[in-house]
């Protein structure tokens, strides 16, 4: 029954997106994949049981989240059911502890989740009070859906910083630069990308120098990113992601 769950959550979610592409318009092919995924069978039966601090702020934020009723109900279903194979996104060196331990994630769709996809990747982050992801850019087009919390976001360095309450959504275009940051309650986002979804996600900052170096976080099977490199941030890298 795990791809029942999956399908009326990716369902309820595209259904939103194609009501909100009238006026954004760059919505519309997230809507498209979401409504292409093979739903037909679930992956995996269950998942084990995640035993992580981050996971004792799911049940409050769930309570907590507002938005589109049908999103409600199919996240509430999916978050809390067996198949829901949470795990924690970053770990090891060049990372903040508290970002690390943090920032937890679910896939409904993709390599690994409930529902296989090869072309796109959404599910559910689930994020503790008083984290900042900091400034960063990846290939894929990606869409941040706020459920629950308020995310403060900022795109490019210099960008002022903005709001994401419940029930809104940001859609950063591919390989520009933004950063979020969570605030007193905890954040449940539904999250899609599309495009280029297994590109590196280069993290930006600058050196008590004044120099701006971006380090490579490439996707590993398991769904988590490592860190496999830095370099110099060039000015074709300042153009590219509008900085």
């Amino acid at each position: 029954m795990n791809h029942l769950l999956a399908r009326d959550a990716l369902s309820a979610f595209a259904a939103d997106l194609r009501r909100r592409a009238a006026r954004q318009p760059a919505l519309a092919p997230f809507a498209e994949r979401l409504e292409r995924i093979d739903c037909s069978a679930a992956r995996f039966d269950h998942a084990r049981p995640f035993a992580h601090r981050t996971m004792a702020h799911l049940a409050p934020a769930l309570e907590a989240a507002s938005g589109a009723v049908e999103i409600l109900a199919t996240v509430r279903a999916v978050a809390e059911a067996e198949a829901a194979k949470w795990y924690q996104i970053y770990a090891g060196a060049g990372v903040d502890p508290a970002l690390a331990e943090g920032m937890l994630a679910a896939q409904i769709a993709g390599q690994t989740g409930i529902v296989a996809s090869g072309e796109i990747r959404s599910g559910m982050f689930l994020l503790a009070p008083g984290i900042h992801y900091p400034l960063h850019t990846h290939g894929a087009s990606e869409i941040y859906y706020c459920l629950s919390g308020t995310l403060t976001l900022r795109h490019g360095r210099q960008g002022p910083p903005f709001a994401l309450p419940p029930g809104q959504l940001s859609l950063p275009p591919p390989h520009r630069l933004h950063s979020l940051t969570t605030g007193p309650r905890p954040v449940l986002m539904l999250y899609a990308w599309i495009g280029e979804v297994d590109s590196p996600n280069w993290w930006w900052a600058e050196d008590a120098a004044g120099n701006w170096r971006r380090a490579c976080w490439e996707r590993q099977p398991d769904g988590s990113w490592a860190k496999t490199g830095d370099e110099p941030v060039t000015a074709a890298h300042l153009a590219e992601a509008g900085a």
